[in-house]
């Protein structure tokens, strides 16, 4: 997961007091998310990889498709 590093120049904060009010903040936008999904009834799920992008749906490998063959 990324560091998320937000600088605030203007406000008299502690490095911990930004970092409380960032979690906070991404706290309620993530609640807020959650539940729009949940009134939507959307379900999310990783869909499965499958190496090699639209090479498998072009029945070619990823040399041949590259090659142009």
């Amino acid at each position: 997961m990324k560091e998320l590093k937000v600088v605030f120049e203007e406000a008299d904060w502690s490095p911990e007091e930004v970092q409380r009010r960032v979690d906070e903040a991404f706290d309620i936008l993530f609640e807020e998310l959650f539940m729009e999904m949940k009134q939507k009834n959307v379900r999310v799920q990783k869909q499965k990889q499958k190496g090699g992008g639209n090479y498998g749906r072009l029945g070619k490998s990823r040399d041949e498709s590259y090659l142009g063959l």
